[in-house]
């Protein structure tokens, strides 16, 4: 079927079980939480600034996870877009946003972008990696298995560990 695929030629397929995406999509529910708790001590200029760099932490997840090999003029390529980006965002700002960008909590702030960006980082050089690895999972197979992992951690956090679930709950009842 196009979701699913059971029995013995199941264990020798080249798709994807269902399970090998409940990693991936916890750091792909877990990491835009962290973005969204980073935005409460760093100015959402800093913020932009800093994923706009993202793929120097998908290139170092997918080097030290996934022993995925960049040519130079990738890891280059890399640098000086993250770097122009640095710059030009610096350079034209004001001083105001200059002093948002280094607010009292912006350590924290930025520890928390950065935790964002690796398990993007991750999330990402995985796709990549089971799509190597198993070539007949569909795109459409991706999106069904992340996303129904993502509701199921969703859901746990919302009910189980906060009110959230059920404040939505009351409010649609």
């Amino acid at each position: 079927s196009l979701i699913f695929e059971r029995g013995p030629k199941a264990a020798d397929s080249k798709m994807a079980k269902f399970t090998d995406y409940i990693l991936p999509s916890l750091t792909n529910s877990i990491g835009p939480a962290l973005g969204v708790q980073a935005l409460k001590n760093i100015s959402y200029p800093a913020q932009v600034l800093a994923k706009s760099c993202k793929m120097i932490p998908v290139m170092i997840v997918g080097t030290i996870l996934h022993r995925k090999r960049y040519s130079l003029t990738e890891y280059l390529c890399a640098f000086f877009i993250a770097g122009g980006i640095s710059i030009f965002a610096l350079f034209k700002q004001s001083s105001a946003v200059l002093g948002k960008l280094a607010s009292p909590n912006a350590p924290l702030g930025y520890a928390l972008v950065f935790c964002n960006l690796f398990m993007d980082g991750y999330t990402n050089s995985f796709q990549d990696d089971l799509k190597a690895r198993k070539p007949d999972t569909s795109a459409m197979q991706f999106m069904c298995w992340i996303n129904f992992w993502c509701s199921v951690f969703s859901g746990i956090y919302q009910f189980g560990f906060s009110d959230i679930g059920m404040s939505a709950v009351d409010f649609l009842t």
